[in-house]
């Protein structure tokens, strides 16, 4: 089971994952070899319909790992641990995960992940395009002339 589109506008895309405790239901197929699945992991590309990155909400049980080192061709990774404690190894190095980590990883890093904790590890990946960013948020952004309009 996979996040469906909720809704839907000309400059948006929206899908409700609910909340974080009920992640678990979510199941994705992951590639070579066939026949890895792995639960707790939705991928939003498709529902919210994006082109520049791959964003996905992930759960790990209490003892739960990833059991293969793995590399991207293209796609630098990002982490943000939101709750639950555990290990990433990058390149043989060991890095502690808590709450409020963000690990960003290049593409040729070999990575894999554990939980280490007594509770569920939720967290955030961000996939995108190594140097592919050419202007950060701050100056990519440009002001609207519209005033802003909250319904009363």
């Amino acid at each position: 089971m996979q996040p469906e589109t909720t809704r839907r506008g000309t400059h948006y895309a929206l899908t409700e994952l609910g909340p974080p405790e009920s992640w678990g239901r979510f199941v994705t197929q992951v590639g070579a070899p066939p026949g890895i699945r792995a639960p707790g992991k939705a991928f939003l590309a498709e529902a919210l319909h994006m082109t520049g990155m791959e964003i996905s909400a992930n759960v790990m049980r209490p003892g739960g790992a990833v059991p293969f080192l793995h590399r991207h061709r293209r796609h630098e990774e990002t982490y943000v641990i939101l709750s639950g404690r555990g290990e990433m190894q990058i390149d043989g190095e060991i890095i502690a995960l808590h709450p409020g980590s963000v690990v960003c990883i290049k593409p040729d890093g070999e990575r894999c992940w554990r939980n280490t904790g007594v509770e569920p590890m939720h967290y955030l990946g961000i996939q995108a395009e190594v140097d592919s960013l050419e202007k950060a948020t701050i100056e990519d952004r440009f002001m609207s002339m519209q005033t802003v309009r909250w319904p009363a």
